[in-house]
């Protein structure tokens, strides 16, 4: 099969589960053996180019799906339940972008509460991690407030773990091994 010139054509086909582009003039891009094949579809630079966006849609989506952070979801969890905790079906996970300094405000109490269970938040000085927001069964006692478990991931690991509540506390962000959080407020 034989391509018009121009620069707007190109061969789009599928082989082997990879997509082959073939531009009309110099067939860059697929081995010999494919050079000569007749399927495929000659198709205009426009229509190519809309074809590139739809492929980066799907790939989008598919990374912003929430089955996508799964594993990460799963392995919170479990960090949970190794201190007791037990979470709702409510998780919210969110960029959360680590500060350059880890020794003011509710970042250091974050670094505190993580470091009291072995874990530490300076690798990702200056980056953004992953937080995962688990909405706990128990609420506090005495307000009946909300009780939040949030886990920090970097590259794919727990580098952070706390609690924290929407009572009357301040500033209520406490290491995950503090089990009697929420009886006293």
């Amino acid at each position: 099969m034989k391509l018009p010139h121009g620069n707007n054509q190109a061969l789009v086909g599928l082989q082997s589960g990879s997509l082959i582009l073939i531009d009309g003039e110099s067939k860059r891009g697929a081995p010999d053996s494919y050079r000569n094949r007749t399927w495929g579809k000659a198709v205009s630079g426009g229509e190519l180019a809309e074809m590139k966006r739809c492929l980066i849609i799907i790939f989008l989506l598919l990374v912003a799906s929430p089955a996508f952070g799964a594993p990460m979801v799963e392995n919170g969890r479990k960090l949970l339940s190794h201190y007791g905790w037990v979470c709702g079906t409510d998780t919210v996970q969110m960029a959360f972008p680590v500060p350059e300094s880890l020794v003011d405000g509710p970042q250091a109490a974050y670094q505190r509460a993580s470091q009291a269970i072995g874990y530490d938040l300076s690798p990702a000085k200056g980056k953004e991690v992953t937080l995962i927001r688990y909405t706990l069964t128990r609420r506090s006692e005495v307000t009946k407030s909300l009780l939040f478990a949030h886990v920090a991931f970097f590259k794919n690991q727990v580098i952070g773990a706390w609690l924290t509540t929407n009572g009357p506390i301040a500033p209520g962000i406490v290491p995950l091994s503090e089990d009697s959080f929420g009886k006293d407020f």
